[in-house]
């Protein structure tokens, strides 16, 4: 089985991107995809916290939390992912863009975006770390329907 691992805005939208992510998972899901969602997990860290009054009340506490949920979502990305799906439509983010570097440029894996932007209003430098760019959660499964699962698992570090 091969894992993704689902990127994508989270501080900036209402439900820290669950309700895609788990529209994702379930659709995968039949394609023998296994799907790791970032949020997932973090409660060990986080524990109840409400990290946006946290920003505005305690900024060091905040950046320490902040800081062991990057190096986890890292990890995980480096350990237990064979490629990165990510699904963005302009939303401020910076964890997301630095995953796809990190995936790209240290690990040499893929990524695929999934976004309703014209790429033409994308950075080059975001942009160049996509093997492909989907318009829909449909044309990236078709996408994947017809390739080689074995060729998209990677070597775990």
């Amino acid at each position: 089985m091969v894992t993704t691992y689902l990127a994508g805005a989270m501080e900036a939208t209402i439900d820290n991107g669950r309700g895609w992510r788990k529209e994702y998972r379930d659709k995968l899901k039949d394609l023998g995809i296994d799907c790791i969602i970032p949020e997932e997990g973090e409660d060990k860290i986080i524990k109840g916290i409400d990290l946006r009054e946290l920003k505005k009340s305690n900024l060091k506490q905040y950046k320490d939390i902040i800081r062991k949920i990057i190096f986890r979502d890292l990890e995980i990305i480096r350990k237990k992912s064979d490629f990165i799906i990510v699904k963005w439509d302009g939303e401020p983010t910076t964890g997301t863009i630095d995953e796809v570097g990190y995936n790209f440029h240290e690990l040499h894996r893929k990524n695929y975006l999934v976004t309703s932007l014209n790429p033409i209003d994308i950075s080059g430098w975001f942009l160049s770390c996509f093997e492909e760019i989907f318009i829909s959660l449909d044309e990236l499964i078709q996408y994947l329907e017809n390739c080689n699962m074995e060729e998209l698992k990677m070597e775990k570090k």
